[in-house]
């Protein structure tokens, strides 16, 4: 359940859900995976996850949560048919450590919290129980998931110490395939609307330019260019109607025929 189902669903948060891809996993992998392939591989990858998941029947986020909300449930009736703190006793086990990761990551993501504050409550309790044993600073008071996150980059790290980060192979660079171990916080909702809105007023203020823009070149043909085609115009045609042939005649044409047929007939009447 956890390898397959809850994965998938963390797949999906991490490389489907458009904004955490663009905001969060895209620029990560391009940090982290040398040029070129930095150009193009985040988006193969993008992809390909994509692709997988949709062979598994999750196309969207509501299948997706469904999923979760599954999964979350099935686990924290398992957690509650038992008398141990633990799945399997009073110390943790391999499924409790999982419970644990994907619990840590589901918090952090705005969009899943809510499904497990609602359906695994007792799954909290248990990812709050294991951070207070082993990842709490000596003398820290214990505090609820429900105020902050169980762990993540957010918060100290109290096994990273000068001597364990020069034993683990610090001059060798990882393979692509796992570039992407270093764990990150989702982005939350809020800041997701945040950055929406700041970019859909950014694509507001550049629609507003290029509108300005336009309209001060149309400003410019009109007092230029425009002009000059016609003034264009208006010459040629001046120009062909001072080319055409004009006739000037004088007096009517009927009144000269009658005028020449009166002196027709004096000049008869004289001669007989």
């Amino acid at each position: 359940m956890l390898s397959e189902k809850l994965q998938r669903v963390m797949l999906y948060c991490r490389w489907v859900d458009l904004a955490t891809y663009r905001e969060v996993t895209r620029p990560h992998m391009k940090r982290h995976i040398p040029f070129p392939l930095n150009l193009f591989l985040p988006k193969k990858m993008h992809l390909d996850v994509m692709e997988k998941l949709r062979l598994y029947g999750i196309s969207t986020k509501e299948q997706a949560y469904v999923i979760a909300r599954d999964c979350y449930t099935a686990l924290n009736a398992k957690l509650e048919s038992v008398d141990t703190p633990y799945f399997f006793g009073d110390q943790p086990s391999a499924l409790d450590v999982a419970v644990f990761g994907h619990i840590v990551d589901a918090l952090g993501n705005s969009q899943l919290a809510p499904t497990v504050h609602q359906h695994a409550p007792l799954l909290i309790t248990l990812a709050e129980r294991i951070r207070d044993a082993y990842f709490g600073a000596p003398g820290e008071q214990p505090t609820s998931l429900s105020e902050e996150a169980v762990y993540s980059e957010n918060q100290a790290n109290y096994f990273t110490t000068t001597a364990l980060d020069s034993a683990f192979m610090k001059k060798v660079s990882p393979p692509l395939q796992v570039a992407f171990l270093k764990p990150y916080r989702s982005l939350d909702w809020s800041r997701r609307e945040l950055a929406s809105e700041v970019n859909q007023k950014k694509r507001e203020k550049e629609a507003e330019k290029r509108a300005a823009a336009n309209e001060e070149q149309d400003k410019a043909f009109e007092k230029g260019p425009r002009n000059v085609i016609i003034g264009a115009i208006a010459a040629l045609l001046l120009y062909a109607i001072a080319a055409l042939p004009v006739a000037v005649q004088f007096g009517d044409d009927d009144d000269d025929d009658e005028y020449y047929e009166d002196d027709d007939d004096d000049e008869y009447e004289d001669e007989k």
